[in-house]
């Protein structure tokens, strides 16, 4: 994603807008999560949301690629549990989002020039009531909209020589939670083995269940689409699987997504702590460069050095009123305190 100015634009051609369901071509081609990603990850993946993308020409020429996603939005999806969450029950409204919904950082192919997002806001408010833009830094272009903030991203950069370059608090911290993980053992595949996708969904769920937010769920589909471009982390415990991570690798990185626990053994064992720490050592073995720890349970995240990247969520409602009534309302769309932690 390239971001230009209107004094670097000139004089140009008006931008025209067009919509496809494919993904096309070549998108993203230069990210970890880009075509074959957004490819794998459809409705049936992602029950309850619909893709698109908006393709944008100027005189002909291909100027960016936005993805986006169709939704119905609870208004208490990042509230934690409590009166005011319980009071809005169902309540929402339809979204449209530029971003993909399983993916921390939103990206948009191709140039972003200072009349792309109102000429994308003007497609996609037929479309729904709220248009949002997920995923963002602080200086994204977005005239007309609301900002908020999102959840940060963790990021860990990793070497060669990482664990041995951390502190000695930190050393003889990690070492205990080994300590406590020492009758896990650990399988590293290429894919998802068949056999456990039964239980990997059951432990993806079981996992979602214990966070107050609740924005996407995944089916068994996303598991096996997704299975060709992923290695698991499998962690066993006297014979029978007990926790996973996904991670999809490219370009020196790697995007540690899903995680999921049998919460009768989690604890006890440290299976969440042992689960990253070995994606740490996968990361460490490939020459990885850098990690996407993901969103929550930032406390360990940032013991292990990792760095948050604060992202931005931004939203407009078509209608004028509404829109001013939701900018006072605003907080009830960003992370609470609690999902901080």
């Amino acid at each position: 994603m390239t971001l230009v100015s209107s004094v670097e634009l000139g004089v140009v051609e008006p931008l025209v807008l067009h919509h496809t369901s494919e993904t096309p071509s070549g998108f993203l081609s230069q990210e970890v999560l880009g075509e074959a990603f957004y490819a794998a990850t459809k409705e049936r993946e992602i029950p309850g949301f619909q893709f698109g993308y908006l393709v944008a020409t100027r005189a002909g020429e291909l100027v960016a690629t936005v993805p986006y996603f169709l939704t119905d939005f609870k208004l208490n999806t990042m509230l934690e549990d409590g009166w005011l969450k319980r009071l809005l029950g169902n309540a929402g409204f339809r979204m449209a989002c530029v971003g993909h919904p399983c993916s921390t950082f939103g990206q948009i192919d191709g140039t972003v020039s200072p009349d792309l997002m109102p000429a994308v806001y003007e497609h996609l408010r037929k479309l729904a009531s709220v248009i949002s833009i997920k995923g963002f830094p602080v200086d994204f272009p977005a005239p007309g909209f609301v900002q908020i903030k999102g959840f940060p991203a963790a990021i860990l950069y990793v070497r060669e020589n990482f664990w041995a370059s951390l502190s000695a608090s930190r050393r003889r911290n990690l070492q205990r939670k080994r300590k406590v993980s020492s009758a896990i053992r650990f399988e590293i595949t290429q894919g998802l083995p068949s056999k456990h996708l039964g239980e990997i969904h059951e432990f993806y769920v079981s996992t979602c269940s214990r966070s107050s937010i609740d924005f996407a769920a995944l089916s068994k589909d996303y598991f096996v689409s997704t299975s060709p471009l992923s290695h698991y982390v499998l962690a066993y415990l006297n014979g029978q699987l007990v926790g996973f991570i996904q991670a999809i690798c490219n370009h020196k990185t790697m995007v540690a997504g899903y995680i999921g626990l049998d919460q009768n053994c989690s604890r006890e064992h440290g299976v969440y702590f042992s689960l990253v720490m070995r994606a740490v050592d996968l990361a460490i073995e490939k020459k990885y460069e850098k990690i996407e720890l993901g969103e929550t349970h930032y406390t360990f995240k940032k013991a292990l050095g990792s760095k948050l990247e604060t992202n931005y969520a931004y939203f407009r409602h078509r209608n004028k009123l509404a829109h001013a009534v939701m900018s006072v309302f605003s907080f009830l769309f960003e992370p609470s305190e609690k999902e901080l932690l």
